[in-house]
């Protein structure tokens, strides 16, 4: 009998912690209600129906974008983003976006506001660096130098890496100042990444070894070029992207012609253009030409610094033909660029030799790899020829 009430006594004793203990077997996490506020992806994730991985994905979203915390179950955060109401681990959530450096993968603007027809603030280059601030939908608010602004989102990566080499020696910096500390010696030549543009300044990966490099000493590594045919030469100009306050080529009768002619200074009694012919030789074959105007800039007719302004204006010109001729970043277009220079050369000294007296027809020929070249000073003019 004492055994009996002893085991009742143990069952009561067990029935009343049981009854004690609010829901002891539920094995659900505890729900936190989050007061409401806003935080941000700090990665790509997806926003889910349920608090579980199998759940269907609503909608993906990007770093940087913010969200509103509606609440926290346990590792899961229900969020808002836009319209839509779900769920993502919580790990993918920070309150305060790092620092994320994106840069553009082509030449774009920075807008005033997220919408097509929004003020142009500033324009940028593929290659330069932004900070990133926000993500609205298709849109990223970004910080460029000292301007904010709006890009689409699809303008920009994570990272470019453009091939590019050395034009001389330099030394790789570890930050973007003169006096930074050093972290390769890159030699003339090298072959190096360019993974991003800050100002005047590129980062670049040489050997493993990431740094900075004044953009002036780098270029884009050059390929193999193939010069076009004379009768593509006014479809090739018309495509060519010239540099922003480079004059461009216009159509028109030419001496009787039709060409394409692009003023690069109208003085009071001189010009200084450049002219492109495409013409057929009398046995047929077809040839195109570029008719540089500089006599003038040679023969003492303007002042000595006015003469040297609109030389260099003049010379800038000549790597854009080279890529005309055989396209841009090649190794071909930069031959033709110092060929057409070493012309410029010897025709300003032909000029002031012969002075005053007209200086007589000069006639040659120089090659770039096996294509031929003719060229001829005639009249003030630097004529250069290539055919079929």
């Amino acid at each position: 009998m004492k055994q009996s009430i002893k085991r009742i006594g143990t069952g009561l004793l067990a029935l009343s912690l049981v009854t004690a203990s609010p829901n002891p077997m539920s094995f659900e996490p505890t729900t936190v209600s989050a007061a409401t506020q806003t935080k941000v992806f700090n990665k790509a994730s997806t926003v889910k129906a349920g608090a579980y991985r199998a759940a269907k994905v609503l909608k993906h979203v990007k770093q940087g974008e913010a969200a509103t915390v509606l609440q926290v179950k346990g590792s899961w955060t229900k969020i808002q983003v836009g319209n839509v109401t779900g769920w993502v681990a919580g790990s993918d959530l920070s309150d305060k976006a790092a620092t994320v450096t994106k840069v553009f993968n082509k030449d774009t603007s920075i807008q005033a506001g997220a919408f097509r027809a929004a003020k142009v603030v500033r324009s940028v280059k593929q290659g330069e660096a932004a900070s990133v601030l926000e993500v609205k939908g298709s849109w990223t608010k970004v910080k460029v130098g000292t301007v904010q602004g709006w890009v689409a989102g699809s303008s920009l990566s994570d990272e470019m890496a453009e091939a590019y080499e050395a034009v001389e020696e330099f030394v790789l910096k570890a930050g973007r100042y003169q006096a930074a500390p050093i972290v390769a010696n890159v030699p003339a030549g090298a072959k190096l990444e360019r993974v991003a543009v800050h100002g005047s300044w590129s980062e670049v990966v040489y050997n493993g070894k990431r740094g900075f490099v004044a953009n002036w000493i780098i270029r884009k590594a050059l390929s193999e070029g193939k010069r076009i045919a004379p009768s593509q030469m006014f479809q090739s100009t018309m495509a060519h992207p010239f540099e922003q306050g480079k004059k461009p080529f216009k159509f028109g009768d030419i001496g009787g012609v039709e060409g394409l002619e692009s003023h690069v200074w109208d003085g009071n009694d001189f010009s200084t253009s450049f002219i492109i012919e495409q013409f057929k030789t009398e046995a047929g074959r077809d040839g195109a030409a570029i008719n540089a105007l500089t006599a003038h800039l040679y023969d003492g007719s303007v002042s000595p610094a006015k003469a040297k302004h609109y030389q260099g204006a003049v010379r800038s010109y000549s790597l854009d033909f080279g890529e005309i001729i055989y396209g841009a970043d090649t190794i071909e277009s930069v031959q033709f660029a110092e060929q057409m220079n070493r012309l410029y050369d010897e025709f300003g000294v032909h000029i002031k030799k012969h002075l005053p007296d007209d200086h007589p027809e000069v006639i040659g020929t120089f090659l770039i790899g096996s294509d031929e070249f003719d060229y001829n000073f005639f009249n003030g003019v630097l004529y250069i020829y290539f055919y079929q």
